[in-house]
């Protein structure tokens, strides 16, 4: 399956299909009302890569714009799309595009040695708030993975051990005992259920695998 489908929520009926790519994964909304879909390739010789889906007047349809970029996880804040990636000679990657121009920003998001020991990353989710980030690394599938938390300079400050596979994490803003903004992680290691709605829109938009 290789489209994303266009769902009326008022009658949960399918109103139409965007082609993308084959084997999608995520898909998130930025603020300018456009979609960002990843797809995970073949794993052979078709590689995993960002599109942007700029929506027609309906939102039925969209013209679609392809970022030789291998995206794994991706978090969009402002208009700024934080990313991590595999490409298919297993070599990780991370950045940031620019979601206004849809062009890259950053090709790094950190320096740390400590990056370096994540052996799959697999989830990123950016503070709103000063931009710290997130990234969860699943290991190997089968044993427990790791969350490691960067400041918004890409300095590393501390990682913790997880459930099998952490996909996805809730951050709850509040403030600590000194009256400053703190984070409260809450980590989901179950799956991903890759479902957008846009603002103000009556339309849904998944990935149906």
């Amino acid at each position: 399956e290789k489209t994303v489908s266009v769902v009326d929520l008022a009658s949960f009926t399918e109103e139409g299909k965007i082609e993308v790519a084959p084997n999608l994964h995520r898909l998130r909304a930025d603020r300018h009302g456009r979609l960002w879909a990843t797809s995970r390739g073949d794993y052979w010789t078709e590689p995993s890569r960002l599109f942007r889906l700029t929506l027609d007047a309906a939102g039925t349809s969209a013209s679609v714009d392809t970022l030789d970029i291998p995206v794994s996880d991706l978090c969009i804040v402002g208009d700024s799309l934080y990313y991590i990636g595999v490409d298919l000679e297993q070599q990780d990657g991370h950045g940031i595009v620019d979601v206004a121009r849809a062009e890259p920003l950053a090709s790094w998001l950190t320096s740390a040695p400590e990056f370096s020991e994540i052996t799959l990353p697999y989830g990123i989710i950016v503070n709103p708030e000063d931009r710290d980030f997130y990234v969860m690394d699943a290991k190997d599938y089968l044993s427990s993975g790791q969350l490691y938390h960067f400041r918004a300079d890409g300095t590393f400050e501390w990682r913790v051990w997880t459930g099998d596979n952490p996909v996805m994490l809730h951050l709850y803003i509040s403030e600590n005992q000194h009256g400053r903004p703190a984070a409260i992680v809450n980590i989901d290691c179950s799956l991903d259920l890759a479902m957008q709605a846009l603002p103000d829109s009556e339309l849904q938009y998944g990935l149906f695998c």
